[in-house]
């Protein structure tokens, strides 16, 4: 337990200070993510809680940086466009409710409307080509490597 909490305050932290290069370490992490599933973890919820843990840190970060400035970390316009599937989702929570029970239609709730902040944090990731093209080619390298792995693994080596 002490060591999940120092995790997340090592999290946060980095992030508060770097939040660009904590949503690069993201985009990194999602296509690793299913080989710790099955190779690290024998329970696949670790890996899906780790990502939802370090996307949760970049919510409130990214909140904070653009409540202290909007310009460079606020939400872009496009964000509108989510609101009728917010009002949607909300309005269907009470029939849900009703056919399915109160857990399934939270899970329901946070498979919609968890990850719309992410075309929000998404539209800030990058500031410039180059980071595009710098975390591109690092996301090519990496699922070159993931390709051999499993081929290795396939094979039986």
């Amino acid at each position: 337990m002490v060591l999940l909490i120092l995790a997340a305050t090592l999290w946060l932290g980095a992030t508060l200070r770097f939040p660009l290069q904590s949503l690069w370490l993201l985009l990194l992490w999602v296509p690793v993510q299913g080989w710790f599933q099955l190779n690290v973890f024998s329970d696949s919820s670790a890996t899906v809680l780790i990502y939802e843990f370090m996307i949760v840190g970049l919510y409130l970060v990214f909140a904070f940086h653009a409540w202290r400035s909007p310009q460079e970390f606020g939400p872009p316009r496009v964000m509108w466009f989510a609101v009728p599937i917010v009002v949607w989702a909300l309005l269907l929570t009470q029939r849900s409710v009703a056919l399915n029970g109160s857990l399934l239609t939270l899970v329901g709730l946070r498979t919609y409307l968890f990850p719309l902040p992410l075309v929000w944090i998404g539209y800030r990731a990058f500031t410039s080509r180059r980071q595009v093209e710098n975390v591109g080619w690092l996301v090519m390298l990496q699922l070159v490597v993931i390709a051999g792995v499993a081929a290795l693994q396939f094979a039986g080596v």
